[in-house]
């Protein structure tokens, strides 16, 4: 999907809507559209594996007719940072989050340390960026229209405020997603488990 892809197609039915007035509208059918978006999301495979675990694990707690996918998991987080987006944040401090989450999920290198030899028998720590490996995991998704276009007005507003930011619909579905994994590994595994089941159970 093209950025800002449904910001012009929203704009472009205003425009239609008001150049077909009175007789004319009545009888020119209005063009159907889909309630729905398509999305493809490349994620990193472990991740989606450490997702879908936490997701088995939280089927076991409750009953059969709960069981979540992962795309159900991705739709909860976006509405999720949708509230957050449009109650508690103020642009600058979400502009500067989502940038750095950015630097920090998706880049494609990574830093290491290593001990170099600077000279025969003397080495020194140093840091480099290397290529990360990393073998993805394509997720189809289906986005409700309005959801996604919330999300596409969240990120223009950003653009137009902040000219450093530049982030697609895509890249901001991986962050929200990759963030919530984040935070399974370093051990709040029991408290996400805990606050699905006050949701759901």
């Amino acid at each position: 999907m093209k950025k800002y892809e449904l910001i012009h197609s929203e704009l472009l039915t205003m425009q239609n809507k008001n150049s077909i007035k009175g007789l004319l509208s009545s009888i020119f059918p209005k063009l159907s559209r889909s309630a729905y978006v398509f999305i493809q999301v490349d994620l990193p495979e472990y991740e989606v594996l450490r997702a879908q675990v936490f997701l088995d694990e939280l089927a076991d707690k409750l009953d059969e007719e709960t069981q979540l996918t992962i795309i159900d998991l991705i739709a909860l987080l976006l509405k999720d940072f949708l509230y957050v987006a449009s109650t508690n944040t103020k642009l600058e401090i979400l502009k500067n989050s989502l940038l750095n989450k950015k630097k920090q999920y998706l880049s494609k290198t990574e830093r290491v340390e290593e001990y170099v030899e600077v000279s025969p028998g003397h080495t020194s720590l140093q840091i480099r960026n290397r290529p990360r490996k990393i073998h993805f995991y394509t997720l189809e998704l289906t986005i409700p229209r309005k959801t996604a276009l919330r999300l596409e007005i969240v990120l223009y507003d950003l653009e137009q405020m902040f000219t450093s930011f530049k982030m697609g619909l895509d890249e901001l579905i991986s962050i929200v997603f990759l963030e919530f994994v984040h935070h399974l590994k370093i051990g709040e595994e029991k408290n996400m488990i805990k606050r699905f089941i006050q949701c759901f159970g």
